[in-house]
């Protein structure tokens, strides 16, 4: 019998500083194979065929409640600004790590007139992604 695990919980870690605070929803990574099409004029029934190509390891995105004086706001905010390709993990409340490479491809601040200030991260992911259950 197979159960679901709680997302709640889970941690984010930028390898060279430690968690990153006050993370919201995350999306990610988002991995795929590109389609190579091999249909040949010999290929039964009119049917196209495929094989997998190269994969991807996408990207993955998060909402943070911005504050700009913590130590792992920062850490995102150097990242983006340097373009380093960066460690990052996510730990799940079952103990499953993703480990990952990525560049810090987006910070979106948000001010709202009622509101947490807020801020977008999107890391495009690079290399292989690597599941620890």
């Amino acid at each position: 019998m197979t159960i679901a695990t709680k997302s709640h919980g889970t941690l984010l870690a930028i390898a060279s500083f430690g968690t990153v605070a006050e993370v919201g929803d995350i999306k990610g990574p988002e991995l795929s194979r590109d389609d190579i099409d091999v249909t040949s004029h010999d290929s039964p029934a009119d049917y196209e065929e495929l094989i997998g190509g190269l994969k991807k390891s996408g990207d993955v995105s998060f909402k943070i409640n911005w504050a700009p004086g913590d130590g792992s706001h920062a850490a995102l905010w150097d990242a983006y600004g340097t373009g380093a390709l960066t460690s990052f993990t996510l730990t799940t409340p079952a103990g499953s790590v993703l480990a990952f490479d990525a560049n810090v491809s987006g910070i979106g601040p948000d001010f709202p007139v009622n509101g947490v200030v807020s801020c977008d991260i999107k890391l495009k992911v690079t290399g292989e992604v690597v599941l620890t259950p």
